[in-house]
């Protein structure tokens, strides 16, 4: 019967020759669980020397008994993809740490707990960009109620997936992206609501809006820009004309506000602008 003296040595061993895959104290828990698979490996600790230590130890995962190994594996490899299919990428990493402890970690164990992090950022990612489209949407609806709390997850998984692949960015750039894309949506929202006192977007408010979308320097972020001058000049101006008398400060903050707006303009925006120019005495 193996000792926990003799688990402990091999763990240590697989540790100094640069083959553990998990925490000594893992591996020794694993080694006492299945004494009998694993008696092989622990006589090979015995060598003091790498170079003698991992021919012997090689020798021992090839000659064990793969149906063993299939049994002792196979329900960790069945519980993951539960759990992968649920999107519960927590507990599929968890299983994949206890997983890694086996002495015998196999290629396809170790390929499924690599696509751990990167079947995270697929299905995480598209849910941070709705987040960030809801909350501009108008009447498109509520945003998620999570929140920016699935930000704080996906960032955890890219960075994970990143560093399993070298020279591999594209995760972690592309998630941070859309986190912060996200989190201006959720700022900016309000400058967009509709059903907004006429008139009556805070010239702060419009020009933070306006500050943090362009600060974003993406495409989502160019079209928020544009959106929040909408909002904030051409559609103030439309609603105060029809609903207030004179050129009160709320209008010629407008106009001030619509006139930094890109052109070319539709010729219903340019008559628009003439009339507020002209109620404002600015021909």
């Amino acid at each position: 019967m193996l000792t926990l003296a003799d688990c402990g040595t091999l763990a240590a061993r697989l540790h100094s020759c640069g083959r553990a895959s998990a925490p000594p104290e893992a591996i020794s828990r694993r080694c006492r669980q299945y004494p009998t698979d694993f008696e092989a490996h622990v006589a090979c600790s015995t060598f003091a020397t790498c170079d003698r230590f991992l021919p012997c130890f090689g020798d021992a995962v090839s000659g064990a008994d793969p149906r063993r190994r299939a049994q002792r594996l196979g329900h960790y490899l069945e519980d993951i993809r539960a759990a992968l299919a649920a999107n519960d990428f927590e507990d599929a990493r968890g299983l994949c740490n206890e997983l890694a402890a086996d002495p015998e970690l196999d290629p396809e164990s170790r390929a499924r707990c690599a696509q751990v992090a990167a079947r995270a950022v697929e299905v995480l990612l598209p849910r941070v960009r709705r987040l960030r489209d809801t909350a501009v949407a108008g009447a498109g609806g509520p945003a998620e109620p999570t929140g920016l709390e699935v930000c704080a997850e996906l960032l955890r998984w890219a960075e994970r997936d990143t560093g399993s692949v070298p020279n591999r960015e594209s995760s972690a750039v592309e998630a941070r992206t859309a986190c912060d894309e996200a989190a201006v949506a959720l700022a900016v929202a309000p400058v967009l609501d509709p059903a907004l006192p006429l008139g009556l977007v805070p010239p702060l408010a419009c020009d933070a809006a306006l500050e943090q979308a362009q600060a974003l320097r993406s495409a989502f972020g160019d079209e928020l820009a544009s959106r929040v001058r909408v909002a904030c000049g051409e559609e103030t101006v439309r609603r105060l004309l029809g609903g207030v008398t004179g050129c009160d400060h709320r209008l010629r903050r407008a106009l001030g506000v619509m006139g930094l707006t890109p052109r070319p303009w539709t010729d219903e925006s340019t008559k628009l602008f003439d009339r507020a120019r002209a109620r404002c005495g600015q021909d």
